[in-house]
């Protein structure tokens, strides 16, 4: 898309005017490299190479050897910066050491969980992983598929939601996966706050103490492109690539709207400029999730009473 062109446009509709009041553009840096302290084996190495990688940048070389030697981790990095990279790597490489080695991969919607066991799928074949048994268990999945998924899956791509409706309630017979768990993958970390942040809390605290119970202890992976302190999560932030980016602030007449309004009025109008300007993509995919998420959170607060609903005058 030309971005330039985007924005003249926007400009110049009657709608936006006055609206787009700040435009900064990042330059691109050049990218920072490193290799793990031991190489890759060769069919991760075949791997990468077809995804067209030739080697890793510093962040995900240092998540694999902080996993490799037994640590959780927080990786904060920039969006498309290759963060699935530092924990899709430990466990590939974990499942070709061993086939029936669990993990278990939690995002908060279903639409990135499905994005991302796609890429992983591919990857698995890649590494000639083909007979190890992976899928996604949420709300949507068949009922039979989530039998052979609880009875023979290594890799579960879900949600927590699934993890506290229809995984702990029936843990039993969850037992044989939970009991070769060895990696536990928190995506879109920052996600998990305020109230949802709390029970989330719980929810892991309640997951780590069955694991134990069936004698696993998974390595956590966590991920997130906007965290500000991640140092406060044990890990201090790593050196990233920055890719080039330009950011714009649309200001909407906020004066006369509610704060909850307002984000609800945002979301409905960028959902409407994606759909016009972005082709159908995974990136479109993946902003329009975005800003329904916020959508969701204002709606709710609007709901909640927290702010009145801006009504019309004749």
């Amino acid at each position: 898309m030309d971005f330039e062109a985007f924005l003249d446009e926007l400009r110049s509709v009657p709608d936006y005017a006055g609206q787009v009041v700040y435009v900064r553009e990042v330059p691109a840096r050049p990218a920072r490299f490193a290799d793990p302290r031991v190489p890759l084996p060769p069919a991760l190495r075949q791997m990468l190479r077809s995804r067209g990688i030739e080697r890793l940048y510093c962040h995900q070389a240092e998540a694999v050897d902080r996993v490799r030697g037994g640590e959780s981790i927080v990786v904060v990095t920039g969006t498309a910066s290759g963060k699935t990279l530092c924990y899709a790597l430990p466990i590939l490489e974990g499942l070709l050491a061993d086939r029936r080695a669990g993990a278990l991969l939690l995002f908060p919607t279903k639409a990135l969980c499905q994005d991302q066991f796609r890429g992983f799928a591919s990857a698995l074949t890649a590494a000639g992983l083909d007979d190890v048994l992976a899928g996604v268990y949420d709300g949507d999945t068949p009922s039979a598929t989530r039998r052979r998924l609880r009875d023979g899956a290594s890799v579960i791509f879900s949600n927590p939601d699934m993890v506290h409706a229809a995984l702990m309630p029936q843990h039993g017979r969850w037992s044989g996966f939970l009991s070769r768990l060895k990696f536990l993958v928190l995506d879109e970390l920052h996600t998990y706050s305020g109230i949802f942040g709390s029970n989330m809390t719980n929810l892991l605290r309640r997951l780590r103490r069955v694991c134990r119970h069936y004698g696993s202890e998974p390595q956590i992976v966590s991920c997130s492109a906007t965290m500000a302190n991640p140092k406060d999560y044990g890990i201090s932030e790593p050196q990233r690539k920055v890719l080039e980016n330009r950011f714009t602030y649309h200001a909407p007449h906020a004066d006369q709207l509610p704060r909850y309004a307002a984000i609800r009025a945002v979301g409905k109008e960028l959902a409407k400029l994606v759909m016009r300007y972005c082709p159908v993509s995974r990136e479109r995919g993946i902003a329009l999730d975005k800003i329904q998420e916020a959508t969701m959170w204002a709606n709710a607060a609007i709901a909640c009473g927290e702010t009145e609903e801006p009504k019309k005058t004749e």
